[in-house]
């Protein structure tokens, strides 16, 4: 009698993420702006009001709240922080500025890159490459500080630099991020270059994948999603901009076709990870997370709406499946509609020997699935018609704050 066959270990487990009750916007602000002005002092409801409207895009808002309270010296960091980045969003740099600066020198980590932000933005270069490397000197991971400092080193024309101090945060465990595209941009060296080349490689990282749907699948998934109640605004702070509209955690609030597609995906990633088994798509990575959770929305954008340059800093690995694609024709740019992948730019508009963009046309039932730190942005269609698709970073429990795309300048 042959012995038993031997259990296979899936690549990663899944987590689901848990419903978290909460109120719709349209209910939960005012109940919010009525709790703070009768309770002024109460810094939790303050809080609360103040990640709300930086959910809700309300940048605004959140600025003539905050500026309004009073200076600095009486203002807690973290509203400081809201406050600055709220700033930055409507354009108002001085402001951000010394907010940051205020929220940075009271310790608040999550300040420090976006403070250098401000002050390159106001040509205080020297400031803002300081500013940028006492954030990276707290934390290895703090890839808003680490974007700022190569914007500015590439610009300097300090390749060498860049290239050291992106080796010394591969050695403290910062791997992803933004450190990949900047070794792209900084690396001169044949060897550099073909290090660069290895850790990137398209071949084995990307995949593009038409997924077995049942007919008229896709069409009933875009109508459930276009009549979905909690399809809102686009976020100021994100990377979406034009036209367009979205869901937040569609793998908690999602229908039961998003439910399905999202079914289909978590086994797409199965996949993905068996097929690359140690998938250790990082920088000396050894391996995939043994557990994960899968953080999704959805975005339809219509004529003017696009992504600009951004990755997935909290994502082990990220993808998009399209749900809806108008027909663009011939366009003469040839790119009308696609997505591109490549190292983030910095400001550089150019390409690079060693990480070379390229452009998927999108198409119905196309799923795409790539490391998380791999740049990326889309092309808008100049149609009516929506352009609708369901996006999704795969988390290993380990990440916290935003799952969400981070771009280098919020509008």
């Amino acid at each position: 009698m042959s012995p038993p066959a031997a259990k296979r270990v899936p690549a990663i487990q899944w987590r689901l993420r848990q419903p978290k009750k909460r109120l719709p916007l349209a209910k939960a602000l005012p109940l919010l702006r009525a709790a703070v002005a009768a309770a002024p002092h109460r810094r939790d409801l303050k809080l609360q009001l103040a990640r709300t409207l930086a959910d809700a895009g309300r940048a605004a808002e959140l600025v003539d709240w905050l500026g309004a309270i009073g200076d600095e010296a009486n203002v807690d960091e973290v509203l400081l922080y809201h406050l600055g980045r709220a700033a930055l969003t409507t354009g108002d740099h001085r402001l951000a500025c010394r907010a940051l600066h205020a929220a940075a020198t009271r310790g608040f980590e999550g300040a420090f890159g976006y403070y250098a932000e401000a002050l390159s933005l106001l040509e205080r270069a020297d400031e803002a490459l300081e500013a940028g490397l006492r954030g990276i000197a707290r934390s290895a991971t703090d890839f808003k500080s680490f974007s700022a400092v190569a914007r500015i080193l590439l610009t300097r024309g300090q390749n060498e630099r860049l290239w050291d101090l992106c080796e010394t945060l591969c050695q403290r465990g910062a791997t992803g991020g933004y450190v990949p595209s900047a070794m792209a941009f900084a690396a001169r060296s044949p060897e550099q270059q073909s290090k660069v080349s290895a850790t990137v490689d398209a071949g084995r990282w990307f995949s593009a994948e038409q997924l077995c749907l049942p007919e008229h699948f896709n069409a009933r998934l875009s109508a459930e999603l276009l009549d979905h109640q909690s399809l809102a605004a686009l976020p100021a702070m994100n990377a979406t901009d034009g036209t367009g509209r979205r869901i937040n955690e569609l793998d908690i609030v999602g229908g039961e076709f998003a439910q399905r597609l999202l079914a289909a995906i978590r086994n797409a990633v199965e996949r993905y990870a068996e097929q690359r088994r140690p998938p250790a798509i990082y920088p000396e990575s050894a391996s995939a997370p043994s557990q994960v959770a899968l953080n999704s929305w959805a975005i339809a954008v219509w004529s003017d709406g696009h992504e600009t340059w951004h990755i997935h800093p909290s994502g082990w690995l990220s993808g998009v499946y399209y749900a809806a694609v108008p027909d663009v024709g011939l366009a003469a740019d040839n790119h009308r509609g696609a997505i591109e992948f490549g190292p983030f730019p910095f400001g550089e508009d150019r390409d690079v020997p060693s990480w070379r963009r390229w452009r998927v046309a999108p198409r119905p039932g196309l799923l795409l699935l790539f490391p998380s730190w791999y740049a990326h942005r889309t092309w808008p269609t100049g149609l009516r018609e929506p352009r609708i698709c369901v996006a999704f970073d795969v988390i290993a429990p380990r990440a916290t704050g935003e799952s969400d795309a981070v771009q280098e300048n919020p509008p």
